[in-house]
């Protein structure tokens, strides 16, 4: 990969999707791999995107990698969003397909973004809801403050479809006074509710979740602890789990629909059970939550014990198998979990 942040996985009807920013040493771009239920691959792979050295043309005209990669989907309806890092700028770019992978439209050009620490991200997060709907958030260069003096960190938000658009209603621009790095968390729906992680400065480093619940036109911002970085968000049967680093430490906290918090885990203990012979993802300590998994789902990763999920990873059910990408330096290894014999066991190796 261009960078540990460059890669996503998604699940699709019949399978996963693993994307992720070639080097610019191999050719540059965004490439796709289609994946069976069990993580086979399931074609060639194949470009979305082929800027770089794979595009052609004049030296100076290639841009280069793709420094940051994220996607999202809802059955077949995907949106893959990258960062193209062309030296003295970056840009933000997604394309959007009705069929799974198969194919994929124009591309759209967000405008340009931020450069951050490398390896840091957070300036992409993209989220689906239960209708199809795709929604980007992509952070872009900052500007003078609206609700107050100075400058700000600024994140747009997109809904992707065939025709990319800023949401209607003044809901597509966000601003941050002292942000810090990586600033745009995670984004998740769940429920009737969207659920996005940002990362600011008060005092300390701590995240801010902006809760938004169209249904009532209810929105409200819920502060996390200080000194607690976002790091990821999670589905649960019973709401929605919060996931942060604090120092070296995990933290989760789970919200219900209207961002109110219901439970929290200082030091979480985070185990897989087969239940009915398919994986149940348990939280456990002063409270217990847990997500029983039935149709296919992504943002596992942060239930997931760490020696599964390691902090950076991409974790989906496919409906037959947990799938786990994670970043070892610039490549990504890909393993299969399942219940086998009534155990959570690695099932890619012998």
């Amino acid at each position: 990969m261009a960078d540990a942040r460059a890669f996503d996985l998604v699940p699709v009807n019949d399978g996963a999707l693993f994307v992720y920013g070639a080097p610019h040493r191999d050719g540059g771009g965004v490439r796709l791999l289609e994946l069976g239920p069990l993580g086979e691959a399931a074609s060639a792979e194949r470009p979305i995107s082929r800027q770089g050295a794979a595009g052609g043309g004049a030296a100076e005209e290639h841009p280069s990698q793709a420094v940051e990669v994220a996607a999202a989907s809802s059955g077949q309806r995907v949106g893959v969003a990258w960062i193209i890092d062309h030296g003295t700028r970056l840009v933000a770019q997604n394309a959007f397909s009705p069929d799974g992978g198969a194919r994929f439209g124009p591309i759209s050009d967000l405008g340009e973004t931020v450069r951050v620490p490398t390896d840091a991200g957070g300036r992409l997060a993209f989220g689906a809801d239960d209708t199809g709907s795709l929604v980007l958030y992509h952070r872009v260069p900052e500007e003078p403050c609206v609700a107050s003096d100075g400058r700000c960190a600024r994140i747009d938000t997109v809904r992707v479809s065939a025709e990319t658009a800023p949401l209607p209603g003044g809901l597509g621009r966000l601003e941050v006074r002292r942000p810090c790095e990586p600033l745009v968390g995670q984004v998740l729906f769940r429920e009737g509710t969207w659920y996005q992680a940002l990362c600011h400065v008060d005092g300390a480093p701590r995240s801010t979740i902006n809760v938004r619940r169209p249904e009532i036109s209810y929105a409200a911002p819920v502060a996390m602890p200080e000194g607690c970085r976002p790091e990821s968000l999670a589905p649960l049967d019973d709401g929605v789990a919060v996931v942060s680093r604090c120092g070296s430490q995990a933290r989760i906290d789970r919200l219900d629909e209207m961002g109110r918090v219901t439970a929290r885990w200082d030091a979480p203990r985070r185990t897989v059970r087969c239940e009915e012979g398919r994986p149940a993802l348990h939280l456990e300590g002063d409270a217990d939550a847990k997500l029983r998994l039935g149709r296919a789902t992504d943002h596992l990763e942060g239930l997931l014990p760490e020696d599964v999920a390691p902090p950076g990873s991409r974790a989906i059910w496919t409906g037959e198998a947990v799938l786990v990408a994670t970043p070892l330096g610039r490549d990504v290894s890909l393993r299969r979990y399942q219940c086998v014999r009534g155990r959570f066991d690695r099932t890619d190796v012998r």
